[in-house]
């Protein structure tokens, strides 16, 4: 009877911490796949806002140039 109970709590320890381990890597590529989406949405954020900065830039440039 003492061996079947240690070989339960062996059991629900290691299903314990195996879950532990688990749920701690998920979250960790949870926080980095966010962290790269932010980052390259902020990445062509501002690629689009300078590329139509200069867009109206030079627009502006040749309007008051040749009118």
């Amino acid at each position: 009877m003492m061996l079947v109970i240690l070989t339960y709590y062996y059991y629900y320890y290691y299903y314990y911490y195996y879950n532990y381990y688990y749920y701690y890597y998920y979250y960790y590529y949870y926080y980095y796949y966010y962290y790269y989406y932010y980052y390259y949405y902020y990445y062509y954020y501002y690629y689009y806002y300078y590329y139509y900065y200069y867009y109206f830039y030079y627009y502006y440039y040749y309007y008051y140039y040749y009118y």
